[in-house]
């Protein structure tokens, strides 16, 4: 009975240290493949939110009325075309800023804080800095 038991130790002491690291690898993976998972939904949506971003600009920026008021720097109408609809997006949709730019990154106009504009942006707007460097930054663009 005693060699019994000293050979149910051994195997217990030889097999336990083996199912444990089965066990720990198997949730590591579970837990990697949930990461991963999550990752590619973040990614997926900030894909999604930038896209819609600038299909936004691409819209805005392509109205005659817009391209005209921003060319000659008419903050006033421009604030008038879209301070109405941005308050609705800000409300239903979640949009924090509207902005429109002149090269290379100052700002002309912020529809959500209007009374800040003219600085410069070149510092903190990695956007602007890597738009430049593209070949981007040959004019003006809202």
């Amino acid at each position: 009975m005693a060699s019994f038991a000293a050979t149910l130790g051994l195997v217990v002491a030889a097999v336990v240290p083996l199912l444990l690291h089965q066990i720990s690898s198997t949730i590591m993976r579970a837990e990697t493949r949930e990461l991963e998972g999550v990752n590619d939904a973040f990614t997926a949506a900030v894909a999604t939110a930038a896209d819609t971003g600038a299909g936004m600009a691409w819209l805005v920026a392509t109205v005659p009325e817009v391209q005209q008021a921003f060319a000659a720097g008419n903050r006033e109408r421009l604030t008038q075309m879209f301070a109405p609809g941005f308050a609705t997006l800000k409300e239903k949709v979640g949009v924090d800023q509207f902005q429109f730019h002149t090269a290379p990154a100052r700002s002309l106009l912020r529809i959500h804080m209007p009374g800040k504009f003219g600085d410069d942006l070149s510092s903190f707007r990695m956007s602007d800095r890597l738009f430049r460097q593209a070949g981007g930054g040959g004019g003006n663009h809202p």
